[in-house]
């Protein structure tokens, strides 16, 4: 099953404004899932103490767009990929503002997973604590986010806060946040994501954006 809490596909277009969805369960998107096409507009909901035996703890964005507005996203659990928010696959993801926190339990990007080359995503003024990627592989890791598999349009992360993140293994396990790569560039450490397979990002920490790629 998916969408322990909310399924949104096809043509749907939802929009939820305030309120907590919390304690759901399903194989991905713990919280919801939206798919197929569908759109959803998500401002200021908590989503707390949803699991996934998948992706997604929180929420899964397949092939759709999703806008979360100032929402807080705690204490979700994906036992695979992406304990807070997974996104692939054609797929346009906006986050600005909130709070993603806390997560026990992820392979790979504790708080936000990233897949496939045409996911558009921007993340803007959020704050990533906490979170924690048990991965032991060295080709993964990302305590909060990863990039992975090319992404042809650049994720842009801007104005972020990142604090105690951290990835049990993988690369980047060394570094305090658990997310870098070995030739990431220092002085942008805590806006870091982890990136594999070279996909583009652009930061823009300093009123100017830097394109990066491994």
């Amino acid at each position: 099953t998916v969408g322990g809490g909310f399924s949104f596909s096809g043509n749907a277009v939802a929009t939820i404004t305030g309120g907590i969805l919390e304690d759901n369960k399903a194989g991905s998107g713990g919280g919801m899932i939206i798919q197929g096409g569908a759109n959803a507009v998500i401002s200021n909901v908590t989503i707390r103490n949803n699991s996934a035996r998948k992706h997604g703890g929180a929420i899964y964005v397949y092939m759709s767009t999703l806008e979360f507005r100032g929402g807080t996203v705690q204490e979700n659990i994906a036992s695979d990929r992406g304990g807070g928010i997974y996104a692939s696959d054609n797929s346009t993801l906006t986050v600005s503002g909130g709070k993603i926190t806390g997560f026990a339990k992820s392979g790979n990007g504790a708080a936000m997973y990233v897949y496939n080359a045409a996911s558009v995503v921007e993340i803007q003024g959020v704050e990533f604590a906490n979170n924690t990627a048990n991965q032991t592989s060295l080709a993964y890791g990302g305590g909060a986010i990863q990039i992975r598999n090319g992404n042809t349009t650049p994720v842009k992360i801007i104005g972020c806060k990142f604090t105690g993140n951290s990835s049990t293994g993988g690369s980047g396990a060394a570094d305090p946040l658990g997310i870098a790569r070995e030739n990431f560039i220092r002085e942008y450490r805590n806006i870091m994501a982890h990136l594999v397979d070279g996909a583009p990002l652009l930061l823009d920490a300093r009123q100017g954006r830097i394109p990066l790629s491994v």
